[in-house]
This record gives structure tokens, sequence and C-alpha cells, in this order.
């Protein structure tokens, strides 16, 4: 064999060593206990931006540690977890032949708009596995992110739920200053519409903005109607609406972000009220106790502030949808 060929084996033969079977885990698994795992991933949305690790405790638990833009100003949520969600965890590196991605880091650049992940997993004899994707990932990773998720999102549950607890239990204070209420129905449940913006009159900015499609009829005569105003605050009346969020207690709905069983044909809807001090927050298909009750009330309350404004104010009047 010449010079060449033999500078040209040699070459073969470190590549093959440096991407082999001998490079850290990427073809056998690591045999030891897993220690630590944690992930990341970021979203188009600022509910899907978050992190999260599950780290074995010296007391033979472990500790669930979670972090979201959604709770930015909470920092760090930590809850107790069962250590043996790390073992299963292991069983789906195991099943899923995890161990075949580690070092795997690619970009999609063609998506502009997308999402990123970053994994990682921690064993007891010092071994690690690592895999970071932009709008790309392994072949087959999805199954086991998707089995590994329904282990974690009991954890994710009971962070959200510590951090919503302790907001219900510091309530809000001060004025009322921001409105927003939808009600959209689907399917079975109907087909009217409501969308509600309010806030506080300032200059050059329109603070009544209602938008209904009404079907049933059930609070205000069929059709579409589209009111874009600069309403006194007095015409608005801010204290009412306040009267009747404190009436239904809704921040014990504080949080809520439930899907019914048959989301297809449940009213689907979301409200927010900013106070001085603190807001309240839900949404969902699923509706929390008292739904009901509070929907008639602000409903009617709504449609009545809309007829005494076509009284008061000349240049009151729904835009064409």
């Amino acid at each position: 064999m010449n010079r060449k060929g033999l500078i040209i084996m040699m070459v073969l033969f470190g590549l093959a060593s440096f991407f082999g079977c001998d490079k850290g885990n990427k073809i056998k698994p690591d045999e030891s206990r897993l220690e630590s795992f944690s992930y990341s991933y970021s979203g188009t949305s600022r509910d899907s931006i978050y992190s999260y690790s599950l780290n074995r405790s010296e007391n033979g638990g472990a500790e669930f540690v979670y972090e979201t833009l959604r709770f930015q100003e909470e920092g760090e949520i930590t809850v107790e977890a069962d250590a043996a969600i790390l073992d299963q965890i292991r069983q789906l590196y195991l099943k899923h032949k995890a161990y075949r991605w580690n070092g795997y880091n690619k970009s999609n650049n063609n998506v502009l708009d997308g999402s990123s992940f970053t994994l990682s997993m921690y064993f007891q004899d010092g071994g690690s596995l690592s895999i970071h994707g932009s709008n790309s990932c392994p072949d087959g990773y999805g199954a086991f992110e998707n089995e590994v998720e329904e282990l974690i999102r009991p954890l994710i549950e009971k962070a959200v739920d510590k951090v919503n607890n302790r907001r219900m239990e510091k309530g809000v204070s001060g004025p009322l200053q921001y409105v927003m209420i939808n009600f959209m129905q689907h399917g079975d449940s109907g087909e009217d519409k409501y969308e509600i913006l309010l806030s506080h009159q300032r200059e050059g900015r329109k603070n009544f903005d209602v938008r209904i499609y009404s079907v049933s009829g059930e609070f205000i005569e069929p059709g579409k109607y589209n009111y874009y105003y600069d309403m006194p605050d007095r015409d608005i009346g801010f204290d009412e609406i306040q009267a009747i969020v404190e009436k239904h207690d809704l921040i014990k709905w504080y949080g809520w972000d439930k899907s019914a069983e048959d989301y297809n044909n449940s009213e689907w809807f979301q409200l927010s009220f900013s106070f001085e001090e603190g807001d309240i927050s839900a949404m969902g298909t699923a509706h929390p106790q008292g739904y009901d009750e509070f929907r008639r009330e602000i409903l009617e309350y709504i449609v009545q502030m809309i007829k005494d404004a076509e009284e008061k104010h000349s240049d009151f009047r729904s835009r064409d949808i």
C-alpha cells in the first residue's frame, strides 16, 4: 500500500473511532441510575416558554423545579416528587433507545416561527445525554417526548396549583382597571359569540370595544353588533362590574384552564380582570362552579350598558362588520 492510501485509511479509522460505538452513549445505553432529568421548550406563545428539572434528593425522594414565562415574576417553582418517576423516564430512555440521540444538535433555518427544545439526562456513574433541536428533532423522538410528558404533566399541574393557591390567598385589591370577557359557543352549545374589552377612558384611545354575534337572542336581538367608542368611565360602571366579580367570588377561578371532555360542543370562555393590585384570569371549555349565574348577570349588565349608551350618546351606534 502506498503512502497516500495509508493516510486515507488512518483518517477513516480516526473518524470511525470518533463517531462510533466508543463515543459516549451514542450507541450503548448508560446502565446506571438516572439522577437528573431536565427539559426546556420555547414556542411562539407566552405559555409555551418554560423549563423544568427533576432531581433526586438525599431523602430518597425527588425535587421538581418548574419555571415559565406565564409566571415570570414567580421565578422557580419547586414541588416534591416521587423519585420513581426518574426510574420510569430511564425505562423510556431504554425503550426508545434515546441514547442513540446523544449529541444531537440541529436547526431548521427554513422555519421562521417555530419551536426549540433542549433535553438533558445525568446518570449516577457520571454519564449524560444531551439533545437540542430548533424546528428539528431526531427520528423517533416524538414518541419518547409524548410519554415523558405524560409522566411530567401532573408535576407541572402541581406547580401551577401552588402558584394559583398562593395568589388566591393573596387576592386582589384596589379598583378595577381593565376587563376582558369572551364567550364563544361551538357545536351543540350554540352559535352566540361575545367579545368584550373595557378600560378606563384615556385621551386618544377607544376604551369600549364590544363585538356580539347573537343567534339565540338570549340577551340581545339576533344580529351582529360592533361597538368601538370613547366611553366615559361613569357610563361603563367599573364599580358595578367589580361588585359582580366579588359577588360571584371569581378569585376562586384564578388560573382556571380546563377542557371539557366534549370540548367541541362546549362554550369556550376567557376572562381577565385587572385591578390596581393583582388580577383574575380564567379560561377553558370546562366551566367552574357558578359559571352560568355569572355569565347571565355580566351579559345582562353589558347589554343594558349598551342600551343606556344609545340613549345618552347620539353618536354611539354599532358599526358595520
